[in-house]
């Protein structure tokens, strides 16, 4: 079981099977889609921050849980606070998830390698 913060809420769960990651980089894709929409400048300034702070609460809502969107932005979320939350969502495989994977595999590689010169 892993953990990741979003804004600083934790977040408990088998982040690192393949249907977990898929689940993310499709989260991921599904906002790229959003925010380049925003781009072109079909919509106001209140229409493209009410469509983008959905999306962002859709897409934590989907990985972590119902209510999950709630706890992190707050019951009305500001542009800012979904940004941010936004660039914490995509980068917890980055900078939260992979480093702990790099320090396990290292040990079980060191500890292979110890049983190694063990047995020599």
């Amino acid at each position: 079981m892993e953990k990741v913060k979003i804004l600083g809420k934790s977040f408990k769960g088998e982040f690192t099977t393949p249907r977990c990651i898929e689940k993310h980089a499709q989260a991921i894709y599904g906002l790229e889609a959003a925010a380049k929409s925003l781009d072109a400048g079909t919509q106001n300034d209140a229409e493209a921050i009410a469509v983008l702070c959905n999306k962002i609460s859709e897409a934590l809502d989907d990985f972590f849980g119902k209510g999950a969107a709630v706890r992190v932005l707050g019951p009305e979320p500001s542009l800012t606070g979904c940004l941010d939350a936004f660039f914490d969502f995509i980068q917890i495989y980055t900078d939260q998830i992979a480093p702990r994977v790099a320090k396990r595999t290292n040990k079980a590689l060191e500890a292979i390698r110890e049983q190694r010169r063990g047995n020599e």
